[in-house]
């Protein structure tokens, strides 16, 4: 039986409790696989320059993206979103792996793929997700 694809393409909450450090998302749009991992911060720090931590960002996580990114994957993602204020920040694998964590909020702005605040960016998201950059 063929399944019918919405028109942002097909995207699918992962729960793998077999292997450790799996992304939460997969998704294909227009022939384009990717990988999400979604992470979230009820608000930023107060000082632009304080490092920001994610919670539940695990170690495991970060061996699964290098790992992939290691393999040729450009489509490993995370997506974070930040409640006050509102924030939905998308960046690629090489900085979840290698920066992430380390950074202040200031670097994780100058270095994400989308920054915005507001309502969620669906069509900017999609065509990120496409690469279409």
């Amino acid at each position: 039986m063929r399944r019918e694809v919405g028109p942002l393409g097909d995207i699918q909450r992962i729960e793998n409790l077999c292997r450790n450090g799996m992304p939460d998302t997969n998704g294909c749009i227009r022939s384009r696989d990717f990988w999400v991992e979604l992470k979230w911060l009820a608000s930023w720090p107060k000082e632009a320059t304080r490092i920001v931590l994610l919670p539940k960002y695990r170690q495991e996580q970060r061996i699964w993206i290098r790992r992939r990114i290691e393999a040729g994957a450009r489509n490993v993602f995370i997506l974070l979103q930040v409640d006050t204020p509102r924030t939905y920040v998308l960046m690629d694998g090489w900085f979840a792996v290698h920066r992430l964590g380390f950074v202040s909020r200031a670097s994780i702005e100058a270095g994400a793929l989308l920054y915005h605040e507001g309502t969620f960016p669906t069509e900017r998201l999609v065509a990120l997700l496409r690469q279409e950059r």
